[in-house]
């Protein structure tokens, strides 16, 4: 392996447990540099990222990194438990205590091979917590740092959680750095900072998501595409350039074999007729007896000759042209079509007027602030604020059964979360759909279908979905529980491809019932039929 490549891998192949094709024959040799690597929800993004990290292995096809790696996975299921510490959640306790140890002269063999060469790690981790209040300038010691971080991972925020996992990776300086969906709960700032961090980055940075201002500052774009990998130069910008002049050509080879089909049936076809008129009058002639019986017998052969010399040419290139339209067909349905339209149902009447009122209620870790505000039937409200501003806890607080004088509720209220935490992870994507509603196993098979998750998708545990697969169905169980419920929506655009967020935001812009949205994204949001807006 060159020197000047750091990553590179051949003959990657990738299956699931139901043998479907997840990677084919991937080849990569990437040096210094930015990568977005984009695709399709269930496309095997993550997949991929995990293969390149070490956290799964290959059918087939083999590896090679130049240097140390870092990962950062994509933020599935239940995010952090309530009793679980921001050293635990973070992953540094066991690194920490065995510092600690070594601080405190009780250190053995075990505890110098965790550490590694990795001593700067207290220094590195003070300046980290400085800016979130987690640790104080005085605090050089891994013992005064492992205390601040036993308070519960969730005194922060998702999108503060998700850039202090992203500070820690990116100050221990690895080689290679793959991030996936990393602007997944971050704000505008958030973005910004990541963006910066990503520019002084100086190894292979490999990075995915379905954020474009993210994927416009990538220096080269690698799209996962039915199982195999294309890689183009330039940003996120001229990516799109390049792919519809690709899908511009295809559509115009597409529709030259479609017309060298029809040229070759059309000869076919007049070769045929002249073929049956010479027949005709062969047989005239015989009628006739003008010509002797062995001159038309030879006329006959020689005319059978041609025509079979002929009908065996034409086989050949019907059969060609055929195969090069059939070939053109389904690398077209390998493209970028769009797919069947989300369905949220309406049914029943919906209460009209006031559903909520917030009166002088007090912020969740916030009670020096208060909130008043009213929802009317039908009305989209857009939930802003900062990373820890209190618009998760919010929402929570709105979706709790138990009764406040300052909470006032009309109508049933249905809560989607960050983290999709209504779905079990041990049944199948069906199994989810069918135990949440009334639907049966035919209307549930096509609403599953409808949002890209395909007759072997649906049967896959919810545990091992894509996160875009994971909201698809979280989104299709709040909304087909109660349908007409108040919805309040927290980040439901994570991690769905540009496609499943078009799609998303159309049907929530037709839900003529009222929701409450949390979203970074303006474009989305506006997208939704924004009726008014709440900032915290």
């Amino acid at each position: 392996m060159s020197q000047s490549v750091l990553l590179e891998c051949a003959h990657l192949c990738a299956q699931s447990a139901a043998g479907e094709h997840i990677l084919q024959d991937i080849q990569l040799s990437l040096t210094a540099g930015r990568y977005g690597l984009c695709g399709r929800n269930g496309s095997g993004k993550s997949w991929l990222l995990e293969l390149l990290a070490g956290q799964r292995q290959p059918q087939q096809g083999h590896i090679r990194c130049g240097g140390r790696c870092a990962w950062l996975p994509q933020q599935q299921a239940d995010g952090p438990r309530n009793a679980q510490s921001l050293a635990d959640y973070l992953n540094l306790s066991q690194r920490l205590q065995a510092l600690q140890r070594v601080e405190e002269g009780m250190a053995s063999a075990a505890d110098f091979e965790l550490i590694g060469d990795d001593w700067s790690l207290p220094q590195r981790l003070q300046q980290i917590l400085l800016p979130y209040g987690l640790a104080y300038e005085s605090d050089h010691k891994a013992a005064q740092l492992m205390q601040r971080l036993q308070r519960p991972a969730q005194v922060l925020s998702g999108g503060q959680r998700m850039r202090l996992q992203l500070a820690l990776l990116f100050a221990s300086k690895p080689d290679v750095l793959l991030l996936d969906e990393p602007g997944n709960h971050l704000d505008g700032s958030g973005r910004q900072w990541l963006i910066g961090q990503m520019a002084a980055f100086r190894g292979v940075l490999i990075l995915v998501s379905h954020d474009v201002q993210l994927l416009q500052a990538m220096e080269h774009i690698l799209e996962l595409r039915s199982g195999h990998l294309y890689q183009y130069g330039g940003n996120y910008e001229q990516f799109l350039l390049q792919r519809q002049q690709e899908q511009q050509a295809l559509l115009q080879q597409l529709e030259g074999s479609r017309q060298r089909l029809q040229q070759v049936e059309r000869a076919t076809q007049r070769s045929q007729e002249k073929a049956a008129r010479r027949a005709q009058s062969g047989k005239r002639e015989r009628r006739d007896g003008s010509q002797s019986k062995l001159l038309l017998d030879n006329k006959q052969q020689s005319a059978e000759q041609q025509q079979g010399r002929q009908s065996r040419a034409r086989s050949r290139q019907h059969e060609q042209a055929a195969g090069q339209l059939k070939e053109r067909q389904q690398q077209w349905l390998q493209e970028d079509s769009p797919l069947a339209q989300w369905y949220l149902p309406t049914t029943g009447k919906l209460r009209s007027g006031l559903i909520l009122q917030i009166t002088d209620q007090p912020l969740p870790y916030r009670p020096e602030q208060r909130l008043t505000f009213a929802v009317q039937q039908g009305e989209h409200l857009w939930l802003r604020g900062d990373n820890g501003s209190g618009k998760s806890s919010l929402l929570q607080l709105l979706a709790t059964a138990d009764q406040r004088p300052t909470i006032l509720r009309r109508t049933e209220i249905r809560l989607l979360d960050q983290h999709c935490s209504l779905l079990h992870n041990h049944l199948s994507a069906l199994d989810n759909l069918l135990r949440a509603t009334s639907l049966d196993t035919t209307s549930a098979r096509t609403l599953l279908a409808g949002v890209g998750l395909n007759a072997e998708a649906c049967l896959r545990p919810a545990g091992i979905l894509s996160g875009g697969e994971r909201m698809k169905l979280a989104l299709l169980l709040v909304t087909q529980q109660t349908p007409g419920a108040l919805l309040l929506l927290d980040e439901p655009d994570n991690h769905l491809d540009r496609h499943s967020r078009e799609q998303l935001a159309q049907a929530l812009r037709a839900y003529p019932g009222a929701l409450i949205l949390v979203s970074h994204d303006g474009h989305f949001a506006a997208g939704c039929g924004i009726s008014q807006t709440l900032v915290l």
